[in-house]
């Protein structure tokens, strides 16, 4: 499949959910500026994504700046109870 922002956004989910944090970090912060003018959902998928990438990197600043852009943006995509694990997490980091 050829690159496409449709194809970066799987591909870094996947790979971010092999563990492959460095480079689902490189990939998802490519495709978040597209996915957030073209389809809410995702980029709120991939947002969380790379936080979570961001933390297993230990880039806890940039792990609040990813939380703080989902929360600000995108919390609307997310049922209550995830929402508020994702708050909580967000909260957590922001003490780092």
């Amino acid at each position: 499949m050829p690159a496409s922002p449709g194809h970066d956004y799987f591909a870094g989910i996947l790979t971010s959910r092999q563990g492959h944090s460095k480079e689902s970090a490189e990939i998802l912060s490519r495709v978040i500026p597209q996915l957030k003018t073209s389809n809410a959902a995702r980029a709120a998928i991939a947002l969380h994504a790379l936080a979570e990438d961001y933390v297993r990197l230990f880039q806890y600043s940039a792990a609040t700046r990813a939380y703080d852009d989902l929360l600000e943006h995108f919390s609307s995509q997310f049922p209550r109870g995830e929402l508020q694990d994702i708050q909580d997490d967000a909260g957590t980091f922001r003490l780092a």
